[in-house]
């Protein structure tokens, strides 16, 4: 506590469009673009395929040039863009702002983690800390992600082992667009007292997103919706019945699989043979239509700062932050 503080911006214009970006640690699908920018003249497009976890490939790391300690805090801001269409629902919810905690000796503590809840949800995010798995609600329904549109998140932590509520400082706020959405004072930011956070993560996977397809059949069948079926290429898989019609077959992994495979991106081709466990009956795939969504996901970021230097600027209850930035004129 008490160390000179310290700033990362990240504004991504330090690269050429089409490359991987350097200004953090990127995953391999993070690029320069100018398709969407906030600020600049270029941003990152963050590039994912549904069906696939995407680890290394989604989202990046910022890696603090200062371990923050007990009884230090820091704000991280983020502007995003997500394109009209785009999915962002996964199993149970995504990974958006996580911070890394250690143990004194290095490793891992869990995160203190913002998730975002599939479209429709009653409330759009909200917080745990892994090291204590409780979780705090954050927003209403209208503090949803609005689609086309640039917007901005910025995340306080303040790190203790204890709560405010309970006589410490731990604390925990979370602004969208300058509005205050939650000011938690009842959860802890740290395991220990000598624990520390060395890093901050943005997405890096996406949380048990279930392979999804819908597939054209050579023989006139029709499974029953809600049974399972095998794959003549793994018979050790099974997927579910989301929906049938006789000739096609709308089939989804279910999560309990999904979840206790290590590598579960397998999927169904043309040509293999499917047996219901139920209805007994057996077709051959002709043509796999599309997974679903049939489209990759695509979103962009910019303007990210990360940083332990108390803002000047307040928010409308006097609270420290940064605060939105404006825009580029178009």
């Amino acid at each position: 506590m008490g160390a000179e503080p310290w700033t990362v911006h990240i504004d991504f214009n330090k690269g050429s469009e089409g490359e991987k970006v350097s200004e953090m640690g990127a995953a391999g699908r993070t690029l320069y673009t100018k398709e969407q920018t906030y600020t600049g003249g270029q941003a990152a497009v963050l590039h994912a395929r549904r069906g696939k976890e995407e680890f290394g490939r989604w989202g990046g790391t910022i890696t603090f040039p200062k371990h923050l300690h007990k009884g230090d805090e820091v704000w991280w801001r983020v502007h995003t863009h997500w394109p009209k269409g785009m999915d962002y629902s996964a199993s149970p919810r995504l990974k958006f702002m996580r911070i890394h905690t250690c143990p004194k000796g290095g490793g891992n503590f869990g995160y203190d983690d913002i998730y975002m809840n599939a479209p429709g949800s009653k409330h759009p995010l909200q917080f745990i800390y892994e090291g204590q798995h409780k979780w705090s609600m954050i927003g209403t329904a209208e503090d949803a992600v609005q689609y086309d549109a640039w917007e901005c998140y910025e995340y306080y932590v303040k790190f203790d082992d204890k709560s405010v509520d309970d006589g410490g400082d731990a604390r925990v706020r979370f602004w969208k667009n300058g509005k205050l959405l939650a000011d938690i004072t009842d959860r802890i930011t740290l395991k220990k007292p000598d624990a520390y956070a060395d890093a901050a993560f943005l997405f890096t996977y996406w949380n048990s997103s279930p392979w999804q397809g819908q597939m054209l059949l050579k023989d006139s069948v029709t499974f029953q919706v809600g049974e399972t079926v095998s794959a003549s290429g793994n018979m050790k898989i099974k997927w579910k019945v989301a929906s049938a019609k006789e000739g096609v077959v709308y089939l989804v992994d279910p999560e309990k699989d999904w979840k206790q495979r290590k590598r579960p991106y397998s999927t169904i081709k043309a040509g293999e043979t499917l047996t219901g466990t139920t209805s007994q009956q057996t077709a051959t795939v002709e043509t796999v239509l599309h997974t679903h969504p049939s489209m990759d996901i695509k979103m962009y970021v910019d303007d990210i700062t990360v940083t332990t230097k108390k803002p000047e600027t307040v928010d409308a209850h006097g609270n420290p932050y940064l605060g939105p930035t404006e825009p580029d004129k178009k």
